[in-house]
């Protein structure tokens, strides 16, 4: 049916998925007997054949089944060999009427460049003209002319007796009725300074708009008119002085308060203590805290970024370095490239007050990757506490760190294999033997062998930073993190305060929520609770604040939510719109980041972003970070993952609708830091410029802001979240 719709002769040539490598030659008989028997009990070659079809200059491919299955296949294989410009489509869908569908299919065709016959789809007739297109014009263009003396702010000037002055100007000239106010008290009295206003009605779009300044003693009056008619409407007024009132208020007058300098208030510093610790036993809990490992399996000699260091861990390690140890600043890239090991003797440098030389981190003699062993791509990433120790201590003892816990593993000596076996029975408290080691196929597999006898911290969902009697807390994972990061503000809250980590899952805001109130529910155990997070934690922590309200208002199982702590949970102040251009500026940005900072070329596929949506590229994402050779970049399991997992959630941060909590009426604690990283900024711009509220006034009513000293990512460390502590002690206190 669809080569004669097409005009398409069939018989040119036929790419076989069946037979591997064999291209069928017109007047070939292909689907016999044999082939069918095949299709059926052989292996199915649909990778290859895509691949030869592209490499023959094949751009447009169709899947015909009862419904898409191998689409997604189709465009990983696209994106692998530099199609990604390709148009994949489908005859038929599920749940779609098959007509429709088909139609679908043809049109996408055709205005491809397919000569698609439409007389023997629909059948012979007469033909009509097709109508025009009718745009639905707007105008976005200003309504200001040019004009003598009425144009900018105030407008015309015109004296009148008794020292009163008018002004003149079109509305459509001010960006807003207190803007006018300003400007005629600075063409007034220059240098005068606004005491109060007061805003009576809204601004006309277009039209006159006169403006009376009355001079008295010590001050001005100010009075906005839109004239309409013979009519005049007040719309603004305002009080301005040019006189020195210093400190003094004015009676009758509240004063407008300041933006609120970061808070410097006394805490107790938390630092390096020489009497009481090693430089490398500081270093070891600072390093393992940040990358979620256990202090006794992080391997010294190891290169961090093989055990999982991403950019968020490295700038976590800098800074606390930097404030416990009181040292001048260290570089990012040589924390990248360095090992335990080498921090240790970086910051022992630093000490004792000498240069720390980093030209030996990363020199030949650290070892390169064996070229005879296949890349395996960036693997899965340690997911759990047994899963951490098993790669720490294999990555320990045989010097190199494996893929990834699901990746195959390489053969290792029996000695190697017996020192495993011995460190892994020591920390889980159950035997392992050698034996098991050698026969692990992964570390998943060894992973789930110690997983009974290890005390794990994280149940489900759930990390228990620290039980207790008394209230919960439940602080959510940052975008693309995990919940370690909280274990500094555990140590600032009361002992008998319960912390617990909320991590990661995938899905919707909404989605993950509904998951996480159960979780909550049964540790809550009736306590008040007290919900938190730092950047994408905190939108978690209000959505499920919101279906905690929404449990209560139909009387169902719910909790007593005493406050919210964000820690710099924000939108920018001008959010990026959703359309097209801005969606592929930002898919742009990302590769130039990933390129930039791993040196991974991701091209995406805007072909692809345009027909199938953004969620079809992060499941393309996805899939070829799984299949990337993490050899040729120096990765290791974890880091690109983090990068896609963070791209994720701050999307979904990004496109929050802050009304959609606004009957959320529990007490808000917001953390603001001084200004969003640079990181951040170079993925998203708009991120440098953000309310003082951070966009949360809008719904808050009940809402304190405390501001924090250095840029997001120093947020949720020393010095930082010993403030932090500070004010959520304030309110543990009240409840």
């Amino acid at each position: 049916m669809l080569s004669k719709i097409l005009g398409i002769h069939w018989g040119y040539w036929n790419i076989s998925s069946v037979d591997k490598g064999e291209v069928y030659r017109p007047g070939t008989t292909v689907h016999d007997e044999d082939y069918w028997l095949r299709m059926t009990r052989h292996s199915v070659y649909l990778q290859d054949a895509t691949e030869a079809a592209f490499a023959a200059g094949h751009n447009q491919l169709v899947e015909i089944s009862p419904n898409p299955v191998a689409l997604m296949g189709l465009m990983s294989t696209a994106f692998a060999v530099g199609k990604a410009d390709a148009q994949l489509l489908y005859a038929l869908k599920r749940k779609v009427d098959p007509t429709e569908s088909l139609l679908d299919l043809l049109s996408k065709l055709y205005v491809a460049g397919m000569p698609v016959d439409f007389g023997a789809v629909f059948g012979s007739g007469a033909r009509v003209e097709a109508p025009y297109t009718q745009f639905n014009r707007q105008r976005f263009w200003t309504n200001a002319r040019p004009s003598a003396g009425v144009s900018g702010l105030p407008g015309a000037r015109v004296n009148l007796p008794e020292g009163k002055v008018a002004f003149s100007t079109n509305a459509d000239q001010a960006p807003s009725a207190l803007a006018i106010v300003e400007a005629a008290a600075e063409a007034v009295k220059p240098g005068a300074r606004i005491i109060a206003t007061e805003e009576h009605a809204d601004l006309p779009p277009h039209g006159e708009v006169t403006t009376v300044v009355n001079q008295s003693i010590g001050g001005m009056s100010v009075a906005v008119y839109a004239v309409r008619g013979a009519q005049t409407e007040l719309v603004a007024e305002g009080f301005a002085s040019a006189l020195d009132l210093g400190a003094a208020p004015i009676p009758g007058v509240a004063e407008v308060p300041e933006s609120a300098p970061a808070a410097t208030e006394e805490v107790d510093a938390v630092r390096w203590d020489p009497t009481e610790e090693t430089v490398e036993d500081r270093l070891a809990l600072i390093v393992s805290e940040s990358m979620g490992y256990d202090v006794s399996d992080l391997p010294r000699e190891l290169p961090l970024i093989d055990l999982g260091l991403d950019s968020l861990m490295g700038m976590r390690i800098k800074n606390r370095v930097e404030n416990d140890f009181q040292i001048p600043p260290l570089q990012v890239q040589a924390l990248r490239d360095a090992s335990l090991a080498d921090v240790i003797a970086m910051v022992e440098e630093a000490v004792a007050g000498g240069n720390v030389d980093t030209s030996e981190i990363a020199s030949e003699d650290t070892p390169a990757p064996e070229e005879d062993e296949p890349g395996q791509g960036v693997g899965v990433a340690p997911r759990d506490a047994s899963e951490r120790m098993v790669f720490g201590t294999w990555a320990t003892f045989t010097g190199k760190a494996a893929a990834g816990v699901t990746s195959a593993l390489p053969k290792i000596s029996d000695e190697v294999a017996s020192n495993i076996a011995e460190r892994l029975t020591e920390r889980a408290g159950i035997e392992v033997t050698t034996q098991q080691v050698h026969e692990a196929e992964s570390l998943e597999s060894l992973a789930d062998l110690v997983r009974e006898g290890l005390e794990t911290e994280v149940e489900g969902n759930i990390r228990v930073l620290r039980e207790a009697d008394g209230p919960a807390v439940f602080m959510f994972h940052p975008a693309g993190g995990t919940t370690v990061v909280y274990q500094p503000l555990t140590r600032r809250l009361p002992e008998d305060v319960a912390v617990y980590g909320v991590e990661r899952i995938e899905g919707s805001l909404e989605e993950r929520a509904k998951v996480y109130v159960e979780d909550i529910l049964h540790y809550a155990r009736g306590r008040k609770v007290v919900l938190g997070g730092w950047s994408f934690g905190g939108a978690l922590a209000y959505e499920v604040a919101y279906q905690l309200h929404q449990r209560t208002q139909r009387g169902q199982d719910s909790a007593d939510v005493a406050f919210i702590a964000l820690l710099d949970t924000t939108q920018p102040s001008n959010p990026a719109p959703d359309t097209p251009e801005e969606t592929r500026a930002r898919w742009e940005r990302y590769a130039a980041f990933a390129k930039k900072t791993y040196g991974l070329d991701f091209e995406p596929p805007y072909e692809m972003l345009e027909t199938m949506g953004e969620d079809a590229l992060m499941t393309m994402l996805a899939e070829f970070l799984a299949t990337t050779d993490a050899s040729e970049h120096g990765l290791a399991a974890g880091v690109l993952e983090h990068q896609r997992a963070s791209f994720v959630d701050n999307q979904i941060l990004a496109k929050i609708d802050f009304h959609r909590w606004a009957d959320v009426t529990v007490p808000v604690l917001l953390f603001r830091s001084e200004r969003m990283h640079d990181g951040a900024i170079e993925l998203e711009p708009r991120y440098a410029e953000i309310d003082p509220d951070g966009g949360w006034g809008v719904i808050v009513k009940d809402l304190e802001i405390v501001q924090l000293q250095g840029d997001h990512l120093a947020v949720p460390d020393e010095p930082a979240i010993g403030i932090v502590g500070k004010h959520m002690n304030i309110l543990f206190l009240l409840l």
